[in-house]
């Protein structure tokens, strides 16, 4: 099957009514073996690195799950496809996902360079006019933990008249600070009295309580950290002052990243999450979740809540959503191949993400750039869900009985035909494949957009031969294959 996410059009040039043949094999073109695959474990039976080794009849399966297999490619690659073959996925029950990165770091984020006018933002809403008790939530991996300028959490503050609130990391000291208007103008603020003390990049969870009247005429602050965002340790001490307060009630944007509509405070690293609390451990009335919510480069999108998140870019770099899935998370319902398939994006990590019970074998792991073929395929083409073959062994009795059958092995065999290809890109391009279906197996999908469920994995006995069609420098080409395919 076939696994893309919903937002991905493919170009007009190779729309995805187009076979996709997915040869190329990064892990083999840069020699890579199991001192480059990671895994959260093993079996003894199920090395980590069998899914790099199709000539073996090995295979990876993890001790448990949830399991991930990570295969670094040791330099940036360009990467449009993964695909997994000779697994028990589907039959297992799991749920698999696939994910690339070009630093390690798998979980989805707003990517701040720390520039004025790059932010993430939502508009103003009855919900978020806190006056009250508020509590602020984030996960950020800050360039500098203690930065040369304040680096905002979150904030709901515009110019002097329209102030609410802002958290954020203070210059130089990387002590958190929470800042607050009772009238929109005058602002106040109480500040952590230790650091973060987080080392550069490294993420982390941080936390504001601000409670507008303790019960004692005080309000007072508390700052926290936490590795997993359950468990949070506070900073210091509580920050008190006499006398009570509230919070003003603006017309501001909520924002992430900047305060003033981005012109002051930028943050520069990476912000992985953050929410909004009406009241101390009260309901939630924002967040910002881009793991579970956005995909790669989206510009715009609608939280589990329903707030419009918008990325504010000005210049290079911009900010930018970082979503490192590619394709999407799926229940396969067999053991036929799987081919996630995304646009094409720079990557050095590959990691497969395992759910579920019951802990699966996978066999073959393929990574690299899909060909995508210039013309489609249709009539007298059989298609791949009934392309099996069955060897069998039947038992008959001395009368000629049958008594029964049973299957000695099973896969899928069949052929391919595209006509009116320019001989110049069967050349430069599709001899590449060529080449390389001599010695190895390939995926292919005949017609991934209306038939994504059909994949094979498959490998081809004779040479591929294009030949002249005697018409315009145009080319046809045939071949046959055979391999793994719908049981």
């Amino acid at each position: 099957m076939i696994v893309y996410p919903a937002a991905f059009v493919a170009s007009a040039v190779h729309p995805l009514t187009h076979a996709r043949i997915a040869w190329h094999d990064l892990a083999r073109e840069l020699a890579l073996d199991g001192n480059d695959v990671t895994v959260s474990s093993e079996t003894v039976a199920g090395p980590r690195d069998a899914p790099l080794r199709p000539d073996t009849a090995e295979f990876w399966q993890a001790a448990g799950l949830p399991a991930t297999w990570d295969l670094d490619l040791g330099s940036l690659q360009s990467i449009d496809y993964v695909g997994l073959a000779g697994h028990t996925i589907g039959s297992s029950g799991a749920t698999v996902s696939c994910k690339v990165s070009t630093d390690g770091d798998f979980a989805a984020h707003a990517l701040l360079p720390g520039t004025t006018s790059n932010y993430v933002k939502t508009p103003d809403a009855a919900a978020l006019d806190i006056t009250g008790d508020i509590d602020l939530r984030a996960r950020a991996a800050l360039t500098d933990w203690t930065p040369a300028v304040d680096n905002t959490l979150i904030a709901k503050r515009q110019a002097t008249g329209q102030v609410s609130w802002e958290f954020r990391v203070d210059a130089t000291t990387g002590n958190l600070s929470f800042a607050w208007s009772a009238d929109g103008t005058a602002v106040s603020v109480m500040t952590s009295d230790a650091a973060v003390g987080a080392s550069d990049g490294t993420a982390l969870w941080v936390r504001v309580t601000f409670d507008v009247d303790d019960g004692a005429g005080n309000k007072s602050a508390r700052f926290y950290t936490s590795t997993d965002g359950v468990t949070w340790n506070q900073i210091g001490t509580t920050q008190t002052t006499a006398g009570t307060t509230s919070l003003f009630s603006s017309t501001s944007e909520l924002s992430l990243g900047a305060i003033e509509a981005g012109a002051t405070a930028p943050l520069n690293g990476k912000l992985y999450y953050a929410e909004v609390r009406s009241g101390i451990g009260g309901s939630v009335v924002a967040e910002f979740d881009p793991e579970n919510d956005a995909t790669h480069g989206a510009t715009s999108f609608v939280s589990g809540g329903g707030e419009t998140w918008t990325v504010n870019q000005s210049g290079s770099p911009a900010a930018a959503i970082v979503h490192h899935r590619l394709g999407g998370e799926v229940m396969p319902g067999d053991d036929a191949p799987i081919l996630f398939l995304d646009t094409a994006r720079s990557a050095q990590y590959v990691r497969i993400g395992l759910t579920g019970s019951t802990v699966p074998r996978i066999a073959v792991i393929r990574a690299g750039v899909a060909l995508a073929m210039t013309r489609p395929i249709y009539a007298g083409v059989t298609p791949i869900l009934f392309q099996r073959r069955t060897v069998k062994k039947a038992s008959v009795s001395r009368g000629g009985q049958f008594l029964g059958q049973s299957i000695r092995r099973h896969g899928i065999t069949g052929s391919v035909s595209f006509r009116h290809l320019q001989a110049a890109w069967m050349r430069t391009t599709f001899d590449q494949f060529v080449r390389s279906a001599r010695s190895y197996p390939y995926f292919i999908a005949w017609r991934p957009q209306t038939f994504p469920n059909e994949v094979g994995y498959v490998w081809t006995e004779d040479d591929i031969r294009p030949d002249n069609m005697g018409t315009r420098d145009l080319m046809q080409v045939s071949w046959s294959y055979e391999g793994i395919g719908h049981d």
